[in-house]
């Protein structure tokens, strides 16, 4: 059985969804045909929790508009354009909600580009849902133009919309800018457009990772990006490779990153000398790359030489390191092999 059919298989067993705020429940039907038509009732419901996104209640955290399910003795109805620009009008001063589910509606171009819009206001919503809408290369590009003014969005599914060749590359031209996605749902044909989104998720998700790491000392990524270019004049701790040579590094970001430093700070093991000596089996090169994976959550381009003793290595263990940056650190050497 195809993926396709599958997947229409899984859509069709998962057609029930509710959405409850306080004591109501509210519940939709997908349209048997693609003409709109909209019940009072369905009107009614929707809107209700318009008004509460646009009135910033507190405890509307999702709204699920997604594969909708019946209303008792009324007719059908669908989420279209003009229902998706009052959604985004209210979407772009709210602060609570986090996830929006809008799949298997009719919002076509037109909606696409109000959300759009919404999205370069808002600071506040991780996750929307788009899936099957109609969309067309148009509306997925202005969905994509406001990547690089939105900070917050982590997961994005346009999925079983059309798009193109073009159309991705406007996508990946504006992910370079974008550093919050660590997600992205879209039909491509092409394995090198797919490789290079990929890439870029994984460069977030690496900063996402750093900036978490980052929060108990209270540094910035910018902040953390300064220290490391200044790390020779302002490093207050040394580390010594095993063939001598000295690194000079701030305590703060070794602290954050490494538990094996953290330990070591802990105990004072490094407090009297403000040094410590590596003795793991690593090239001061690699020592050196790791470092700066360490202070800015990427590294600059590396040699062949370089990249496969790292890749080879155990240092991950041995400097017991966040669980993610081995698949990360992988990947980001292997985009950076000169």
């Amino acid at each position: 059985m195809s993926n396709f059919f599958k997947k229409v298989i899984f859509f069709s067993l998962t057609i029930i969804s509710t959405y409850h705020i306080n004591s109501m429940r509210i519940a939709y039907e997908l349209p048997a045909n693609p003409e709109r038509v909209m019940s009072i009732e369905a009107m009614q419901s929707m809107n209700i929790v318009i008004q509460q996104l646009i009135s910033n209640n507190p405890e509307l955290t999702t709204i699920d508009f997604h594969n909708v399910s019946p209303f008792e003795n009324a007719q059908y109805f669908k989420i279209g354009p003009n229902d998706a620009n009052r959604i985004a009008e209210g979407l772009r001063n709210n602060i609570y909600v986090k996830k929006i589910l809008l799949d298997l509606n009719y919002i076509g171009d037109e909606g696409a580009g109000h959300l759009a819009r919404a999205l370069e206001t808002n600071e506040c919503l991780e996750e929307l849902s788009i899936a099957s809408n109609k969309i067309g290369p148009e509306g997925i590009k202005s969905i994509a133009r406001a990547l690089p003014h939105n900070n917050t969005l982590k997961i994005l599914n346009m999925y079983y919309n059309d798009s193109d060749f073009e159309t991705i590359e406007v996508l990946i031209g504006n992910l370079q800018n974008n550093y919050s996605l660590t997600k992205i749902s879209i039909n491509t044909e092409s394995q090198n457009q797919q490789q290079q989104i990929n890439n870029l998720l994984i460069r977030n998700k690496s900063k996402q990772i750093l900036k978490e790491d980052l929060v108990k000392t209270g540094l910035t990524l910018e902040d953390a990006q300064k220290l490391y270019d200044s790390r020779e004049l302002t490093g207050e701790f040394k580390i010594i490779a095993p063939n001598g040579r000295v690194f000079k590094c701030h305590k703060g970001i070794l602290n954050s990153r490494s538990k094996l430093f953290a330990d070591m700070f802990e105990a004072a093991i490094a407090d009297e000398t403000n040094q410590v000596s590596i003795r793991y089996n690593l090239s001061p090169e690699a020592l050196e790359t790791l470092i700066e994976f360490l202070y800015k959550g990427q590294i600059s381009v590396v040699t062949h030489e370089i990249a496969d003793e790292l890749i080879n290595s155990d240092i991950y263990e041995y400097f017991q390191l966040h669980p993610d940056h081995k698949r990360i650190f992988d990947t980001i050497i292997n985009q950076s092999i000169q």
